[in-house]
């Protein structure tokens, strides 16, 4: 299967895209400047670690050190003071996040394998599937749940061996972890499906088609799974069953996780929306704070709110939306895709190209779909374009100039199709 941007060409700069780890009062973040920072509550620097490259995962740990890789290829164990203990060389760049169970830590890596190592730091066992694994892992009764690039969602047991696989329509390529709920695991893929699976024999639930892509993280919580898409919808099934609940109409995809606090929804949007959200249970939108670019990972911690955005910035605000501080990483300017090559035709789709005018770029073959990727510059956010019904594109040659005249036009492909997605089709 052909990759759709090799994802090692996210750039250099300040962009922090991690869940903030929130342990005895003290923040650890890391960020593509190569840097992990352990802040105070007040939005302080207290220390830092630098790698030798960019780092798009999040901070783990055991209590009494912490976890986390970079594109370096290695895997850190530092103590909680940042300084190092152990680290780890794999055979390729690291965006999956770890897990911590016992002694052990598992992580993933694009060299196509899922590690597994003590807390000490030696290795255990690597297990090979047949894609890039930049999927975060969670271990739950002893079992390792994990998707991959080629497609599959995996089941194996503490000691690598493989319990039982199964195969969707579309790479398994977000970095978020699955979700574990009354036996019932729940993962989306790029085939457009959230599945739910018997987390112990791997066989299939019910399944919900959306839009677009899945890409954030489901939550499950009081007998509901929330999730996102890429088609701009929030959804809340019915975790059993699979039966729609309610439809929340956003004006950007949900971007990686949601947080369940006090029986309130929080989760962050992507551009232009790029806000960060508390909605009810019964899909009713309490607040919304705006922000400038991306907001990627949320994370609640005691009154306050922990967020990152791709602009290079932590922000701290109250659970009424009120702003604390900011905190902006060593580098003011955001990653970007660096060298990208054009990504390939994918469920017999091209990707959709916005000029730098806000035009719409139709290319009927493959020659001119290079050449007009290529004359159409920099990719600014994002790590794979695929034509969708949000009216933009995460990726080539898009500057997001011209996206207000694109959204009349995408509101009405959504108004035509939302009942098709949303109720009748799985």
């Amino acid at each position: 299967m052909q990759k759709l941007i090799h994802i090692e060409l996210l750039g250099e700069g300040g962009t922090i895209y991690c869940k903030p780890l929130i342990l005895n009062d003290k923040i650890y973040i890391t960020s593509a400047d190569h840097y992990l920072y352990c802040l105070d509550l007040a939005g302080r620097k207290l220390s830092e670690f630098r790698t030798g490259d960019r780092i798009f995962n999040s901070v783990e740990t055991d209590g009494s050190k912490i976890f986390f890789g970079s594109f370096d290829k290695k895997f850190y164990c530092l103590n909680l003071d940042c300084q190092l203990i152990w680290s780890f060389l794999t055979g390729g760049i690291i965006l999956s996040s770890p897990f911590v169970y016992k002694n052990t830590v598992c992580f993933g890596s694009n060299d196509k394998h899922l590690y597994a190592l003590t807390t000490d730091g030696e290795l255990l066992w690597k297990f090979r599937t047949g894609g890039e694994v930049y999927t975060s892992p969670i271990i739950v009764n002893d079992k390792i749940y994990f998707g991959s690039e080629d497609c599959c969602f995996y089941c194996l047991d503490l000691k690598g061996n493989l319990l039982w696989k199964f195969r969707t329509g579309g790479p398994l390529f977000n970095y978020y972890r699955p979700c574990f709920y009354d036996g019932i695991v729940y993962f989306g893929s790029m085939d457009e499906k959230l599945y739910a699976l018997n987390a112990e024999t791997g066989k299939i639930i019910w399944s919900h088609r959306c839009g677009d892509d899945i890409n954030c993280a489901p939550t499950a919580y009081n007998g509901n799974i929330f999730f996102s898409s890429k088609d701009c919808y929030l959804y809340a099934l019915n975790a059993k069953t699979g039966n729609v609940k309610w439809v929340l109409r956003l004006n950007a995809p949900v971007n990686q996780n949601f947080i369940v606090h006090n029986n309130i929804l929080y989760f962050g949007t992507d551009y232009p929306d790029a806000s960060v959200y508390a909605v009810d249970l019964n899909g009713n939108v309490l607040w919304k704070f705006r922000t400038n670019w991306c907001v990627n990972f949320v994370e609640v911690y005691k009154d306050i709110l922990i967020f990152d955005t791709w602009d290079c910035f932590l922000y701290a605000i109250g659970l009424d939306g009120s702003f604390k501080w900011k905190w902006m990483s060593r580098w003011s300017t955001q990653s970007s895709v660096e060298g990208v090559r054009p990504p390939p035709k994918f469920l017999g789709k091209w990707p959709t190209i916005w000029s730098r005018e806000g035009e719409k770029i139709k290319p009927k073959t493959e020659s001119q779909y290079t050449k007009v990727f290529t004359e159409q510059g920099e990719v600014t956010v994002g790590v794979y374009a695929k034509t969708g019904i949000t009216g933009y594109e995460r990726g080539a040659g898009l500057d997001y100039k011209g996206v207000a005249e694109r959204k009349e036009e995408a509101a009405a492909k959504k108004k035509r199709i939302e009942d098709e997605f949303l109720f009748g089709r799985r």
